[in-house]
C-alpha cells in the first residue's frame, strides 16, 4: 500500500515557528494580513482582533504545535473561511507562494499535519489547518440570535 500521493499544487509555504516549515493549499486562504501586537484583544481564553467589522479569532500555530513563539511587533496571519466564519492563523513568516507537483508522504501524518513533502528543496509539512481549527474548539455554537 503507497503512503504516497502526487498531484499539482499551488502551496502557500510559511514558518509556522523558527523551526517548522510548512504549507498549505492556496485556494483555502481568503487573505494574508498583518496585525501589530497592540491590536490583540481577548475574548476568554481566546486571542481576537478586530477585523473588517467582526472579531476574527486567532490561533497561534507555534502555540498548538508546542513551540516558541517570535517576540515581533507585527504578527502575519492567514485568515480562513471556516464553516462561513472568519478565522486567522499567525505564522513566523510567510515564506512563499510555489505551484509545483506535490509528492506527499503520508507516513509523517500527526496532529495537525497530513503529510510532508520537499518543497524548494526543503522538508515541508502540510498543515491539516481543518484539524487545527476543530482543535482550538472554535465554532461549536451557532450565532445568536
Amino acid at each position: 500500500e503507497a503512503a504516497r500521493t502526487e498531484d499539482s499544487r499551488t502551496l502557500l509555504v510559511f514558518q509556522a515557528s523558527a523551526q517548522d516549515r510548512m504549507a498549505l493549499p492556496l485556494s483555502l486562504v481568503a487573505r494574508l494580513e498583518e496585525f501589530p501586537r497592540t491590536a490583540l484583544e481577548r475574548s476568554g481564553d481566546r486571542i481576537v482582533v478586530q477585523y473588517r467589522d467582526e472579531i476574527l479569532p486567532l490561533i497561534s500555530l507555534a502555540a498548538y504545535f508546542n513551540r516558541p513563539e517570535a517576540l515581533v511587533d507585527t504578527l502575519q496571519v492567514v485568515v480562513f473561511s471556516f464553516h462561513d466564519q472568519h478565522v486567522g492563523l499567525i505564522v513566523d513568516r510567510i515564506v512563499d507562494i510555489v505551484q509545483q507537483v506535490v509528492v506527499v508522504d503520508t507516513r509523517h501524518r500527526r496532529r495537525g499535519i497530513v503529510g510532508s513533502t520537499v518543497l524548494q528543496q526543503q522538508v515541508t509539512d502540510l498543515l491539516d489547518a481543518d484539524a487545527v481549527i476543530t482543535d482550538a474548539g472554535l465554532f461549536v455554537a451557532t450565532a445568536v440570535a
